[in-house]
């Protein structure tokens, strides 16, 4: 193993999450960080990590603190939901942005996003693309899951927000009684298309997202009296 260390003196000293490439973007380190109030700072950072002296090939800047960084499952976009900074909770702005991923390695003064999702959410715990790339899931920390189609992402609310081809909502209440709830934690895709999500009640709960504002079917859950968060999810393949 090689040590690395990725020099960037124009980020936020606290990164938020990391993802490597796969595929056609499969040689790019992506980093994002916090967005410290009325500091200019880069939120996302991309470095050619497998080259001997790492470089910085790109730089994203959005108004929020970046949360739930991921590379979907074929290589091509880059997305990336908003939340407040660790001392700002509650500050989201409800954008998920999605890039080309492999457009990520030029260095271009101002990269666009190749689709905008404006959520009713403030704050997100999860974003997660389907395996198709066409569908994203945006889990919140207001106990809703958005689901959206980037194929038809022109559709608006009159408020301004991008209409959802499912709302999955309250999909997981706390049990612990909090008056803060964290909410839905963890989004995934089957291969079927299906959602699957995880919350602050410690069930799993599978989504029929196809079908109006998304039908239960299938609910997992711990034993009685050994509540804990669901916190993440994994599948194989």
């Amino acid at each position: 193993s090689q040590k690395t260390d990725l020099n960037c003196n124009e980020v936020s000293p606290v990164a938020t999450d990391v993802a490597f490439g796969i595929w056609g973007s499969a040689d790019i380190l992506f980093g994002g960080f916090e967005k410290p109030m009325s500091k200019s700072f880069d939120s996302v950072v991309s470095w050619d990590y497998l080259s001997g002296k790492p470089n910085v090939l790109s730089k994203i800047t959005v108004n929020h603190a970046v949360t739930s960084l991921k590379v979907s499952n074929q290589g091509s976009y880059l997305s990336f939901g908003s939340t407040g900074n660790m001392a700002v909770q509650g500050m989201g702005t409800g954008v998920v942005s999605i890039y080309d991923a492999s457009a990520l390695r030029t260095s271009l003064s101002k990269h666009l996003a190749a689709h905008t999702i404006y959520t009713p959410q403030n704050d997100h715990n999860d974003v997660s693309m389907s395996l198709c790339e066409t569908r994203v899931v945006c889990c919140g920390a207001d106990n809703t899951a958005c689901v959206y189609d980037v194929r038809y992402l022109k559709r608006r609310f009159r408020s301004g927000k991008t209409q959802e081809i499912a709302h999955l909502a309250h999909g997981h209440d706390s049990a612990l009684g909090e008056v803060d709830k964290i909410g839905i934690n963890a989004g995934m895709w089957t291969k079927a298309g299906l959602v699957i999500t995880g919350g602050e009640d410690g069930l799993v709960k599978v989504w029929d997202v196809n079908r109006e504002n998304g039908v239960v079917v299938a609910e997992y859950g711990i034993p009685e009296g050994k509540l804990s968060r669901i916190s993440a999810i994994s599948l194989s393949f």
